[in-house]
């Protein structure tokens, strides 16, 4: 179907189409993209109009389109075929292109204009627009996501140091409370041990230091030393509260001699005492 038969079958079913709002006549335009485009010729539709008469009437404004391309020099010109009911209120249109000297420029299966170089490349740049203002959006968000995944790895990774070292901290606490355990043991083991050893000391001298003291290993004639008799009115000189502070000076096994002495002193006393009381023991 060439153009010719494509406008006279655009005008046939628009004049056909419905008797309740009939057409009242076509107008012939330029069609220029983005407007209504400049009028060329309007076409009254006449009354009583047949099948033979519409291609009468479409081949009439297929020549006053023609004439007007040739008119125009030449170039490739488009045009509209405008269906306008009664008050000029435009209807279906049918676009068409026309070549200067009468070559006709095919139209698409639906009259509509096939796509242009320039239409294709418009269009081709929207397309590549929206690829990359996805590519764009997909970028950022990938970008928000591995932020928040590091921002959280670092975060667990800073959790996992603290708590490491909050785990060393404690195993060290826990060290050198064992091993001043083990020195305070050490310290109570020596010191059993040196006690033990005092006090088997104090077993030898306690006898050779009454005997010392009490004068047992002496004749019965026989009297103490100056020396003696000084560290004996010494020891007897002594209160409780003076032998305490005394012995908070002392060292353990100075202790231990110093109240072993005592000892030596009260037992001599107390010897010294039963014999006075004793009827054996009265002088003539």
């Amino acid at each position: 179907m060439n153009q010719l038969d494509k406008l006279k079958h655009f005008v046939r079913t628009q004049v056909f189409r419905s008797r309740e709002n009939p057409l009242a006549r076509f107008i012939l335009r330029h069609a220029a993209q983005g407007n209504k485009g400049s009028e060329v010729d309007a076409f009254d539709i006449p009354d009583g109009l047949d099948s033979a008469g519409i291609d009468m009437f479409v081949e009439e404004i297929a020549s006053r389109a023609q004439d007007d391309a040739n008119g125009l020099g030449g170039k490739l010109q488009r045009y509209a075929l405008v269906a306008c009911e009664a008050g000029r209120k435009d209807g279906p249109r049918y676009a068409f292109r026309l070549q200067g000297d009468g070559e006709e420029v095919e139209e698409d299966g639906d009259g509509e204009e096939k796509p242009t170089e320039k239409g294709l490349v418009s269009q081709l740049m929207r397309h590549n627009e929206a690829l990359v203002r996805y590519n764009l959006q997909m970028t950022n968000t990938v970008s928000v996501t591995l932020a928040r995944r590091l921002e959280q790895a670092e975060g667990m990774n800073q959790k996992l140091i603290e708590d490491r070292q909050q785990y060393l901290l404690a195993q060290e606490a826990q060290e050198s409370e064992k091993h001043e355990r083990e020195v305070d043991l050490l310290k109570v083991g020596m010191a059993e041990e040196r006690k033990t050893k005092l006090l088997k000391q104090a077993e030898n001298l306690i006898p050779v230091l009454i005997a010392k003291v009490t004068g047992s290993n002496k004749d019965s004639g026989a009297k103490d030393s100056p020396g003696m008799l000084i560290i004996k009115q010494f020891a007897k000189s002594l209160t409780q509260e003076q032998f305490q502070a005394i012995t908070q000076t002392l060292a353990p096994d100075q202790q231990i001699l110093l109240f072993t002495l005592i000892q030596g002193i009260q037992a001599e006393e107390q010897a010294a005492a039963k014999q006075a009381s004793s009827p054996n023991g009265a002088t003539s």
